[in-house]
């Protein structure tokens, strides 16, 4: 048989080798190295930061290289948590949300408890 004609035991032997790389004892370590690669990102999630989309993003984007990797986990401890604080509260009378500074409801005109 001429060099440049592959066996066709060859094949299965090759099919073979890729089946063996999917088995499930080496899922495992994809999913560690997926979680410990989007780290930054879940650690924005986690922590409720703001724009955890430009972590995720960049993350993905730029993550690959070990540097930029440190620079997105830096971005995602650094940025400021989502302030919880409500602007609005709701009428004691008809229930509609309204302003904490507001002297009387714009719905029904009752005046606010403080």
């Amino acid at each position: 048989m001429p060099e440049w004609v592959i066996d066709p035991f060859s094949w299965s032997e090759i099919l073979s080798h890729q089946i063996i790389f999917l088995l499930p004892e080496e899922t495992g370590f994809y999913v560690v190295y997926m979680l410990f690669y989007f780290l930054p990102y879940l650690l924005a999630r986690i922590f409720d930061k703001k724009h955890p989309q430009l972590v995720f993003w960049c993350n993905l984007l730029l993550g690959h290289v070990l540097v930029t990797w440190l620079i997105v986990l830096a971005l995602a401890i650094l940025l400021p948590k989502i302030k919880n604080d409500p602007i609005a509260k709701p009428c004691h009378q008809c229930k509609e949300l309204i302003r904490f500074a507001a002297k009387k409801c714009r719905h029904c005109h009752s005046p606010c408890k403080e």
